[in-house]
């Protein structure tokens, strides 16, 4: 089965009521790749992949405006006191050593932006450790409680409710040493190359992407359970999967997460787009960031020791663009 192909449903004309056949077409992503693709036809499907990508976006930010996530942070971490008082035992500690490898040792006056940030649970803990920080996130129930946070830890971080890719030019180009992306991001779009080249805008020169995110092989391919572990997916489909929220696993009534309603906004449910490892770090080509870390690393339990469960991508702006701007 080719990865560059999607299998589409269509409803066939039969006597038979309800009877329906399936389709396989080139995907969107392989047609705009295709050598000697015409300007026009790539337009049409990057025009296509943005309106997908609104549509997803505003479905998806619902679910995560829904009071039930609000809920979650405070079944996780407790209050946004209780939550500071963590933080602030071992900033280093709860940022993450992994992510703390590829930082500088000393943070104060780095400009940091935390784009999908969550409930700014990253953020302030590298602003404890002296970063000026900036996080994003579309939510705005969870800037309420980074911020809330972030108040009780004592620190000054920049809350923004956006759309990532919807953010202000002037405001925000340019201006960071270090873009973060952490854990469950990326899969909320239907297209990487936007996502990349805001990255890649948002960069000073220099400056560098730091990506953390599940790996693919464990998030696609591999089905686990305690030892057993077994392919039961297709590593290389396009389609988008119905999931369960995140913030879902930290309500006590998660029953309304756990529904087959096809109604996936009211039943705390997501639609996402898993990507493979190729995909990843081809985009981050295409942005014409230099890649400088690609790292794999194993499950922590001991069943999961031969398995890659995460990865840790960094990524460079040429520092030349500064030079070639002031010739």
């Amino acid at each position: 089965m080719s990865p560059n192909r999607v299998a589409v449903d269509q409803q066939q004309k039969s006597s038979r009521a309800g009877a329906r056949r399936q389709l396989w077409c080139e995907s969107l992503l392989s047609v705009r790749s295709s050598r000697g693709a015409a300007p026009e036809l790539v337009a049409c499907v990057n025009a296509r992949l943005q309106e997908l990508q609104a549509e997803l976006t505003h479905a998806n930010a619902q679910v995560w405006a829904q009071a039930e996530a609000a809920d979650a942070w405070l079944n996780k971490v407790g209050s946004p006191a209780e939550a500071a008082a963590w933080l602030q035992q071992d900033p280093l500690l709860r940022l993450g050593r992994q992510l703390c490898r590829h930082l500088p040792e000393d943070l104060a006056g780095v400009k940091l932006i935390n784009l999908m940030g969550s409930n700014g649970t990253k953020a302030v803990a590298a602003a404890l450790m002296g970063a000026a920080m900036t996080c994003v996130d579309i939510s705005p129930s969870n800037a309420q409680y980074g911020q809330q946070l972030a108040a009780a830890a004592g620190v000054e971080v920049a809350f923004v409710v956006s759309d990532v890719l919807q953010l202000h030019p002037n405001e925000h180009h340019g201006q960071y040493d270090i873009v973060l992306l952490e854990l469950g991001v990326l899969h909320y779009f239907v297209d990487l190359l936007p996502l990349m080249a805001k990255v890649e805008q948002l960069l000073a020169p220099g400056g560098r992407l730091l990506l953390r995110e599940f790996h693919p092989v464990s998030t696609k391919l591999i089905s686990s359970k305690g030892k057993k572990h077994k392919v039961a997916g297709h590593y290389f489909s396009q389609d988008l999967v119905d999931s369960q929220v995140a913030y879902s696993k930290y309500n006590t009534n998660s029953s309304s997460s756990s529904s087959s309603s096809s109604d996936s906004t009211a039943a705390g449910r997501v639609r996402l787009r898993q990507w493979t490892l190729g995909e990843v770090v081809s985009s981050v080509a295409a942005a014409r960031l230099v890649l400088q870390v690609l790292e794999e690393e194993p499950g922590v339990k001991l069943a999961d020791a031969g398995l890659p469960k995460l990865f840790t991508l960094v990524a460079q702006k040429p520092a030349g663009d500064l030079l070639g701007s002031s010739r």
